[in-house]
């Protein structure tokens, strides 16, 4: 995936099964670190976090598929617990079956749809338009 997605193509889409967002980006570095390439688990971390720019997690609640999560991927790496920081915009609370908006979307993120023709104001606008 990580190498198809860096193929210079403008966007790809693969889906990962995991519980979280987070789990999806363990999963990613477990499947890349499992391959015969001679990388380091940083390098692939930073393959990660360059080519991810958001996880959309879905769940199903009441029989039906339901986006419950969507976590924007920084380019970051943190050093000191060897992950990707990551920013939940968006997450659907199972008690109260609404929608919570958690973060502003980046101006990095917001720029990259903004070049694909959708603008984002605040999240409940980006919620209007995509889903």
């Amino acid at each position: 995936f990580l190498t198809a997605a860096n193929s210079g193509a403008d966007g790809s889409m693969t889906t990962v099964h995991a519980n979280s967002p987070q789990e999806a980006i363990n999963k990613m570095l477990s499947l890349s670190s499992s391959s015969e390439s001679k990388k380091t688990e940083n390098s692939f971390l930073r393959d990660i976090a360059s080519t991810v720019q958001v996880i959309v997690q879905l769940s199903i609640i009441d029989g039906r598929h339901v986006v419950s999560q969507i976590e924007e991927v920084s380019r970051t790496v943190n050093k000191n617990t060897m992950g990707i920081q990551t920013s939940t915009i968006f997450k659907f609370d199972r008690n109260t079956g609404r929608f919570i908006f958690d973060n502003r979307v980046s101006d990095e993120f917001q720029m990259f749809l903004k070049q694909r023709g959708v603008e984002v104001t605040n999240p409940t606008n980006f919620m209007q338009q995509r889903y």
